[in-house]
This record gives structure tokens, sequence and C-alpha cells, in this order.
């Protein structure tokens, strides 16, 4: 029996293969994008409700150009979640136990809004209790969806004790976001105009929009103007 003296023939590169890594370059994001979870605690000047618009959401971070202008650093906002906690008060005697409310509304009450109408609350009993709800847009709803800078409402957060209309102070909320930025949007001012800011140095704001002594959600991030 004759042996195979023949030299196995080397198999070809995949030319094909090679090929597409030299003339087709990989497909790239050519944007900025970050997803972020924002924390903010309310201030003395919270009156117990707030709504919060896609304009407020964009002016939480900026950039300073001057002592007193800034410009937003992202565009484009999307809205994945959004938990509030806030701690029961002392009891004021011994008959009666303080209480804390703390709620978020997703609402649907205006033309074109297109919200999910959902509202939850949650109430604590006592200074040892926490109240606690945390709620995500429908994914159905405009709330859901990228939006850019409007004064349309994005959320509504209430806070209080006791009766409704007394706000909590220090109540803590988390916002879970997504930003990214456009080249078909040009660059814009925060609303609320900076006062002592340093150029070129990038800060956080309030999550109403408003400046550090107005805001009625202080950022827990810095630095903060």
């Amino acid at each position: 029996m004759k042996k195979n003296s023949q030299k196995k023939k080397a198999k070809k590169p995949n030319s094909s293969r090679g090929e597409r890594s030299i003339h087709h370059l990989p497909v790239i994001v050519s944007q900025m994008h970050q997803s972020i979870t924002l924390r903010f605690s309310s201030t003395s000047n919270f009156t117990g409700a707030q709504t919060i618009t896609w304009s407020n959401l964009l002016d939480t971070m900026f950039v300073a150009a001057t002592t007193t202008t800034a410009y937003r650093v992202w565009d484009m906002v999307r809205l994945k979640r959004v938990t509030i906690r806030a701690g029961g008060m002392a009891p004021t005697d011994a008959s009666t136990t303080s209480t804390c409310t703390v709620g978020i509304e997703f609402p649907s009450a205006s033309a074109g809004q297109i919200g999910s109408g959902v509202q939850k609350q949650d109430t604590c009993m006592g200074q040892d209790g926490v109240a606690y709800v945390s709620l995500a847009p429908d994914p159905r709803s405009q709330a859901a969806q990228w939006q850019v800078s409007t004064n349309a409402t994005a959320f509504v957060l209430r806070a209080f004790s006791g009766a409704v209309g007394a706000p909590v102070f220090r109540a803590i909320v988390d916002v879970e976001v997504e930003f990214k930025n456009s080249i078909d949007i040009s660059p814009t001012t925060i609303a609320s105009a900076p006062a002592g800011a340093s150029a070129g140095e990038f800060y956080y704001g309030g999550l109403d929009g408003a400046r550090a002594a107005a805001t009625t959600w202080q950022t827990l991030f810095g630095p903060v103007l």
C-alpha cells in the first residue's frame, strides 16, 4: 500500500474576512451619551410639591462660559426612574404621632403630554420610619421617551409631614436618567443664570433648574452653583 507522500495543501486565508477588516470600518456612535443617577435633597424653599420639567432636567449639568453665563452639557434626556425617601418626624407629644408622606406622579392632564397618569405615595409614622416610593414611567408613555428641552411636565414630587401641604425638608430623591447630545441642537444657556461662576468650570444645578440659594431640590453632587 503506497504511502500518501503528497503534502497537505495549505488552507487559503479567508480573503473576504480580511477584506472586511480593511475596507469596512466598524460602526461607531458619534455623540456623547451618559447614564447616571442624580441625587437631590429638598431645601427650606420646598413647599410640599414640585413639578419638574424636561428643561429642568437638562439644566442639572452645565459648564460656565463666563461668571454669569453657562451652557448645558446635554441636549436630550430620557427618564428611567424616580425614587423618593423621607424620614418620619418626632412626635410633638405623647398622644400624637407625626407622619411623613412622599409621592411621585407622571401626570397626563395636559393635551399632548401623553403621560401614564400614574401616581403613588407612601406614609411612615414616627421618627424611626422611612416613607419610600420608586416609580418608572410607563414605557408606552411619552414620559419614557427621549425629550428635548421643553417646559412640559416630566414628573411631580410630593413630600409633606402631617397634613397635606406641610413640606418635609431634607427628603432625598434619586433621578435615573440618560443624557445625550445632538449635532442638530445649538448650544443652549441654562434658564437660571449663574453668579460668580468660574469660566470653563463644570457644575451641577438644582433639580428645579434654580441656583443653589434658591433651589427647592439641592444637588448632592459637586461642584454646585
